[in-house]
Order: structure tokens, then sequence, then C-alpha cells
């Protein structure tokens, strides 16, 4: 498994390699021999076009009457960079659907990469020196894959006349890694300061916010409990004034029936003690006790004088 793994990596580098390389100088060519075809495909910007649609604008500048593709190559030439580019979009599908060929395949494309690299190089050569085009701009900084976000572009004016295409190509790529090395160092640095002061800054605010939280809870819960109070205080005078009504209503009841219970003991008379004579002897009873004191002396007294007469006669 390791074995397989390093052999994909190390292919799929070399052919993404080979892929960049082809796009630049693809890139170059088609921006000097027809710019107009890479806005029809909606490529605003131009350095994004890929080998397919490299290929196409250069087989329609081979085909179109006084192109400047056309007035540098013979027939012969241009079907031969014709058919080297049909075999480059087999580079690039390798890459983009991640394949892994064989050695015998990998020295073929190499052989042909290197060939269309060439030729393509001698065309751009022959371009810029019939029409007068002295450089063409180009951003390195699209192949670096590691290039922080947020970070200017780095561009670089390839020159047309004096120097190799590719060596240009890896000189700009060389700055433009240097440049986005001391930057990501700065960044760091800066970052880590700017960290440590948005760590306090979230901090503190975490901590405003545990606070505030703490201090809504506490106000819940008072809220809560002065609710509870007030609802067990209502439950507990209500079936108070509950038991006090009822309380209220039977002594009403008892009243009501001890009137009634006197009324009808009126109503009722029992015999021999409620008759007009036994009234008036009654009443008699009560008048001899209440003067009892005064004929019981009276009796006495007479008693006494009666016994006195009868003992001196």
């Amino acid at each position: 498994m390791a074995q397989e793994a390093d052999g994909y990596i190390q292919s799929h580098e070399l052919l993404s390699t080979w892929n960049d390389e082809l796009e630049y100088l693809g890139y170059i060519l088609a921006e000097i021999v027809d710019p107009h075809g890479l806005d029809q495909r909606g490529f605003v910007w131009h350095q994004a076009a890929d080998l397919p649609a490299i290929d196409d604008i250069l087989k329609q500048a081979s085909k179109r009457p006084n192109s400047r593709l056309k007035a540098v190559l013979n027939k012969t030439q241009r079907k031969k960079l014709r058919h080297l580019m049909l075999n480059a979009r087999r580079i690039r599908n390798m890459v983009a659907h991640h394949q892994t060929p064989c050695e015998k395949e990998m020295r073929d494309m190499h052989r042909r990469k290197d060939e269309l690299s060439g030729l393509l190089q001698s065309a751009i050569g022959l371009v810029a020196s019939k029409f007068d085009i002295d450089h063409v701009n180009w951003y390195a900084d699209l192949n670096l894959h590691n290039q922080p976000t947020g970070n200017p572009r780095q561009m670089a004016r390839i020159s047309l006349r004096d120097e190799s295409l590719v060596s240009q190509r890896q000189e700009a790529l060389a700055i433009s890694l240097n440049r986005s090395h001391s930057s990501t160092s700065h960044q760091r640095r800066k970052a880590t300061e700017e960290g440590r002061e948005q760590h306090r800054r979230t901090y503190i605010a975490a901590q405003r916010r545990k606070a505030e939280k703490a201090l809504r809870n506490a106000v819940v819960m008072e809220e809560q409990t002065v609710r509870k109070l007030k609802e067990i205080d209502s439950r507990y005078y209500a079936k108070r004034q509950q038991r006090l009504d009822k309380i209220n209503r039977t002594i009403q009841l008892m009243r009501d029936e001890e009137r009634e219970w006197k009324h009808r003991r009126s109503q009722v008379k029992m015999p021999g003690i409620c008759s007009h004579d036994n009234i008036l002897a009654a009443w008699f009873l009560a008048f001899l006790a209440i003067t009892s004191p005064f004929w019981l002396c009276c009796v006495f007294v007479h008693k006494l004088w009666a016994t006195f007469c009868k003992r001196f006669r």
C-alpha cells in the first residue's frame, strides 16, 4: 500500500508540474494570438484558461485567415501543434481524474510535453518578434497552493524576447514563494498578538455574559419564589374562607333550628301543667314561698303567746 501511495504521489506531482507549465505557455500564446477568444469562452481572467480551452482557441486561430498564428507557422507546424495539444489533454485528464500512469506512459508523456513546450516557446517568440510584443503579465501566486488568503497577488512581467519562458516562470515562482513565506511569518507573529488580545476580549466578554446570566437567573428564581408564595397564600386563604363560610352557614342553620324548635315547643300544651287552675296554684305557692319568713314568725309568736297564757291562768 505504501508503494502505491508513493508512486501515485510522485506521478501526480510530475503531471501537475507538466500541466501547469503547458497551461502557462498556452496562456501566453493564446494571449498574444487571440485574447478575444478567451473572453468569448467566459474567461474574464485569461490566466484561468485550462488546456482544453487553450487548445480550442489555438485551433480556431489556426483556421482563421490573417491570424497571427497562421502568419508565423506553416501548415505542417500548425498540424503538429494541433496533434501535440491533443496529446497534452491526456496529461490534464490524468491530473484531473487522479490516475496513475505506468512508467512507459510517463516517459511518452514527458517526451511529448518537452516537444510541445519547445514548439509553444518557438511560436511565442515568432509572434512576439513579428508583431512587436514585448511582454505578458502573469500572476505567479496562482500556482502556490499554500498561499495565504488575503495577500496581494504578485504579478510578473514575462519577457517574450530575452530569456527562456520556463526559466522566467521558475524565477517568478521562487520570488513569490519567498514573499509568501516572509509574509506568512509576519502574519503569524501579528496573528499571535492579535490572538492573545482577542482571547482576552473574548474571556472578558464571556465572564460578563456569565455574570449577566447569573443575575438574570437570580431574578427569575426570585420571581418564581414570590409567585409560588403568592399561590400558596392565595390557596390557603381561599380554603380558610371556604371553611369560615361553611362554619357561618352551620351556625346560622343551628340558630334557625333552635328558633324552629322553640316555636314548635311553644305550640304544644302539655295536660295538667298549662291549665288555669294550675297556674293560680303555682302563683299561690310562689307567694307563700316568698312570704314564708313573715308568716312563719307570726305563727311562732302566736304559739308562744298561747302557751304563756295557758300557763298563767
